[in-house]
C-alpha cells in the first residue's frame, strides 16, 4: 500500500507536474508527506502489537513447557532487523516528501 500510494503521487508529479499549478504541486507533495507520516505511525503501532504478542507467545512457551523455540536466535537480525529497515525506508520517504514540498513551495 505504501509503495502504491507513493508511486501514484510520484506519477502525478513527474508525468503531469508541468501542467499543474504551484498549489497543485504543493498539495501533491503535502499529501505524500502526510501519507508517509501516516505509514510511519502505523508501522510503529504495528511494532507495539508484534512485541506484545511476542511476549504472550513466549509466556505460553514457558508456561506450558513447549520444547520448540518460537523465536530462535538464528532467525533474529544482528544490527538491522526487519522493523528497523522498514522504518528507515518510511522515514526516508517522509524526508523526501518534505524536501519536495519545500522545493515546490519555494517556486
Amino acid at each position: 500500500m505504501f509503495v502504491a500510494v507513493n508511486g501514484g503521487l510520484l506519477l502525478v508529479l513527474f508525468r503531469f507536474g508541468g501542467n499543474l499549478s504551484g498549489w497543485q504541486l504543493a498539495a501533491a507533495a503535502a499529501i505524500g508527506l502526510m501519507a508517509a507520516l501516516a505509514f510511519a505511525i502505523l508501522e510503529v503501532r504495528l511494532n507495539f502489537y508484534l512485541d506484545h504478542y511476542r511476549r504472550v507467545a513466549l509466556s505460553y512457551e514457558e508456561r506450558f513447557g513447549l520444547t520448540h523455540n518460537l523465536f530462535p536466535p538464528e532467525l533474529r537480525g544482528r544490527l538491522f532487523r526487519g522493523r528497523l529497515a522498514v522504518l528507515l525506508f518510511i522515514v526516508s520517504a517522509v524526508c523526501a516528501w518534505f524536501v519536495a514540498l519545500t522545493l515546490v513551495s519555494a517556486v
